[in-house]
């Protein structure tokens, strides 16, 4: 009896092995052969599984967006990198993709592991996206920046503050938490009417910004493991902080963001709401006359503001450490944009000109826009879905409904628009033919475009002028075991990871005014 139990149940395996073999054969087959896609070319490993993707992103560590570039050299520039997605690369085409007609929706694959599905930057519906993005937009509109300039200049008296400390201890600086504290303070600030405080403490907060640092792992094998961003939301902080101390400082994050929100209820619940300090993008969002009742849940609102700082806080201090080692390695370039600086403010003077006058400085304007250039604003494939049409590029037809995405790490190192791309060259962005302006603004959007363009470009603009003007005429940084080596990029981690988790650390010294 016993030998005849045994004799079925390996019977029954053999018959769930051939199933599934049936089964994982005939969908190959499906996906090589009838599959709407199946006409574009790419590997074929990669239109069967996407395990050949997560293989690059999980095991390999984000080096998928490398991968797409050696298959678009094979391929041409259209390639499917997965059973159901395309990639484009093609830069006169970036403004068709990333357009403000018609409708676009998000890919949720490539978005739900940020873990706020309901903040709008991964919100996949595009009119979803729209009924949120008219409240917020306002709120960062450059009007609004202009008012706030005061806010800014506050923070950054304060990050100079911090710097003369370091000045006077000789100790090695950290741009890269420094930097993230300073963008840290203002966002948290601007948009919830309190300050996170990282400059303020002894740390800068370098637990949480250490996480923000290195969130890059996390979000590529969420992709992969959707559960893993869900799982860290739920696990109790005591347990969260014995697996990882900036894990658990994010976790600390995300229940600050979630206080604020409660008090935002409760002073608007109180019937104080004119009060200037609580007009905030939070109170904003839950006043707003149009939006859903599930747009204003607390949970959701509080996710609004973490993506808004998660993504601003690396999109503004990457720029500023780029900035800081080009203008150390090279004096005359330094020199050249401290001049100019000169012509509207005495060196060192801690008095801040006023943002306008420093939009009108094309030196220093230039040494943004490449600082913008070699940090990628996001590395990771911003892909969009035409769900009620089909896309046409070139000869080919792409099905409606198809994912479709193009990458600002190949755009922004493509030697046939900028020559000699891994250096940081500002000339490049300066006395250029209106032929070849119109022929880079086409391509060049750091902060993408269309209706899905990020909310944060004026932020970002306003805090490195303010910033590298400030600093660039107070303060000189040597190099401290830092080479260009640690500017590379590594990898896709949404935001881009570098080759080395140095960073760029400097001795902060007083500026020599005589030497100007």
């Amino acid at each position: 009896m016993q030998q005849s139990n045994t004799m079925l149940s390996i019977s029954t395996l053999g018959v769930i092995i051939f199933v599934v073999a049936v089964y994982v054969l005939s969908l190959a087959v499906y996906r090589l052969t009838l599959h709407p896609l199946a006409k574009f070319p790419g590997p074929k490993i990669a239109a069967i599984t996407r395990w050949y993707e997560a293989y690059y992103d999980v095991v390999k560590g984000g080096q998928y967006v490398f991968k797409i570039g050696e298959l678009h050299k094979e391929y041409g520039p259209i390639v499917r990198i997965s059973p159901y997605e395309l990639h484009i690369y093609d830069p006169e085409f970036r403004r068709e993709l990333y357009s403000n007609h018609g409708r676009w929706d998000k890919y949720d694959f490539c978005y739900n592991p940020l873990g706020a599905p309901h903040a709008s930057f991964a919100i996949i519906d595009h009119y979803e996206h729209k009924e949120r993005r008219a409240v917020l937009d306002p709120f960062f509109s450059k009007q609004k920046i202009i008012s706030l300039e005061p806010l800014f200049s506050s923070h950054i008296q304060k990050l100079s503050k911090r710097i003369q400390a370091f000045v006077i201890s000789g100790e090695v600086l950290d741009l890269g938490v420094i930097y993230t504290a300073l963008t840290m303070d203002i966002l948290t600030e601007y948009t919830m009417g309190k300050s996170m405080g990282c400059l303020d403490r002894e740390d800068l907060n370098k637990h949480l910004i250490y996480f923000f640092i290195d969130f890059g792992p996390l979000f590529v094998v969420g992709k992969h493991f959707p559960l893993l961003p869900w799982l860290f939301r739920k696990l109790p902080s005591q347990l969260i902080q014995r697996l990882d101390v900036k894990i658990a400082a994010h976790k600390k994050f995300t229940e600050f963001c979630l206080t604020c929100v409660r008090e935002v209820i409760s002073v608007v619940k109180s019937s104080t709401i004119e009060e200037e300090k609580h007009k905030t993008m939070f109170r904003d969002l839950l006043t707003a006359d149009g939006l859903p009742a599930t747009s204003k849940k607390e949970g959701t609102v509080a996710q609004e503001g973490e993506i808004i700082l998660s993504g601003g806080t690396g999109t503004v201090s990457l720029p500023l450490q780029h900035i800081a080692y080009h203008l150390s390695t090279n004096p005359a370039m330094l020199k050249r944009l401290r001049q100019e600086l000169d012509s509207i403010q005495n060196p060192g003077d801690i008095n801040f000109p006023k943002l306008q006058q420093l939009e009108k400085l094309p030196y220093l304007t230039a040494v943004i826009m490449e600082s913008f250039r070699t940090t990628y604003g996001t590395v990771t494939r911003l892909t969009r879905i035409a769900p009620d049409r089909e896309i046409q590029y070139g000869g080919w037809q792409i099905p409606r409904g198809t994912p479709v995405g193009m990458s600002n790490g190949l755009t922004f190192d493509d030697e046939s628009y900028f020559p000699d791309a891994h250096s940081f060259i500002p000339e490049r962005w300066l006395d250029l033919d209106l032929k070849e302006k119109e022929r880079l603004d086409k391509i060049f959007m750091p902060f993408s475009s269309g209706a899905r363009m990020c909310i944060g470009i004026h932020f970002a603009w306003t805090e490195l002028y303010l910033t590298v003007a400030a600093i660039c005429t107070r303060f000189d940084f040597e190099l401290y075991k830092t080479t260009k080596d640690d500017l590379l990029l590594g990898g896709d981690a949404f935001l881009p990871k570098m080759k080395s988790n140095n960073g760029v650390r400097v001795i902060a010294k007083d500026v020599d005014l005589s030497s100007l």
